[in-house]
């Protein structure tokens, strides 16, 4: 019997798996855990076989997505593995944790990017890192050590804000993954005062772009989503007017004056709209219809700089 190889029905395997990692607590769902149901007949399966008294009951409603039921019959379901390619998996634990036991837990995958942004700030108020009164210290403090996956003595590790990565993960086709990272890297020494990235730091920046980039591709919306074609169509060329081409021209020269942050780049685009007479609202159009062939599109600054000042001048130069 020792060498014999077996695969346990999933009725003993839970009680198995208790035994073997000593599992203390476990939550499970409200129709494992009806009284007399799989879980009451594990725990004694727990004791009387394998001697080990089992796990905490702790029973939770049912997981929803997107407000619906989950249905293998309908195709509704949301696994684990989609969970890691497009967020973290602390957030995972922090939603089952914060969320009170007798309500469903409820999955908005299109929710996930102010979701994440949301436990990052609570992973800086753990840290200490955010100014907030005692009562969101205290939920701090007992929650994120549990939803945790990585050791508390690595300390704080900045993390790229999620809605910045899922734009500039799209970029990549466009300015190469070097530039990408290198460019993730200048934002987060900005945003958290660094004076440089270590590969903790990197590691984390990495992940961020690649679950950004998995998101965006699964549940982002089109507005989400930005495409660039490889050149300016003929026909949006074809819509600009003198007034249009001398604002190309004086932006061109604007960008190409020096460096430029964010806000600068901002101010250039109004200023160069007045010099030549037209209204701003056409200056933004022209520039989003030039860079994704759309009406609207990312903040423009912080999007010229991810694209690269020159990269853009080019384009834009392309059209006269």
């Amino acid at each position: 019997l020792p060498n014999l190889r077996l695969k346990l029905s999933w009725r003993i395997d839970w009680p198995a798996k208790w035994y073997i990692y000593r599992v203390s607590c476990e939550p499970a769902g409200k129709d494992h855990s009806v009284k007399g149901g799989s879980y009451d007949t594990g725990l004694e399966i727990s004791r009387r076989v394998f001697g080990w008294s089992g796990p905490v009951k702790v029973p939770y409603e049912w997981v929803r997505i997107g407000g619906r039921d989950m249905s293998t019959s309908e195709g509704i379901v949301f696994i684990p593995k989609i969970w890691l390619e497009i967020a973290p998996p602390e957030l995972y634990r922090f939603l089952i944790l914060k969320t009170d036991l007798a309500r469903a837990i409820n999955i908005q995958p299109d929710r996930i990017p102010d979701m994440v942004d949301e436990f990052d700030r609570f992973e800086r108020i753990y840290f200490g890192l955010e100014d907030v009164d005692a009562d969101q210290k205290e939920l701090a403090h007992i929650l994120y050590p549990l939803s945790a996956t990585r050791p508390l003595t690595d300390g704080y590790i900045p993390k790229l804000p999620f809605k910045f990565a899922v734009l500039t993960s799209q970029l990549e086709a466009v300015i190469g993954k070097e530039a990408m990272i290198e460019r993730s890297k200048n934002v987060l020494m900005k945003l958290h005062d660094l004076e440089r990235i270590d590969d903790k730091i990197l590691e984390e920046i990495e992940k961020r772009l690649n679950r950004a980039r998995g998101w965006v591709e699964m549940y982002g919306s089109e507005q989400d989503k930005v495409k660039i074609p490889e050149t300016v169509p003929s026909e949006i060329k074809a819509t600009f007017t003198e007034s249009d081409k001398n604002f190309i021209t004086s932006f061109v020269e604007a960008l190409r004056s020096g460096d430029m942050d964010d806000d600068a780049i901002q101010a250039a685009a109004f200023e160069s709209a007045r010099d030549v007479g037209i209204k701003e609202k056409r200056a933004f159009l022209i520039l989003y219809r030039v860079l994704i062939s759309q009406k609207y599109g990312p903040r423009l600054g912080p999007f010229i700089n991810l694209l690269g000042r020159e990269w853009v001048a080019s384009r834009l130069e392309s059209t006269l």
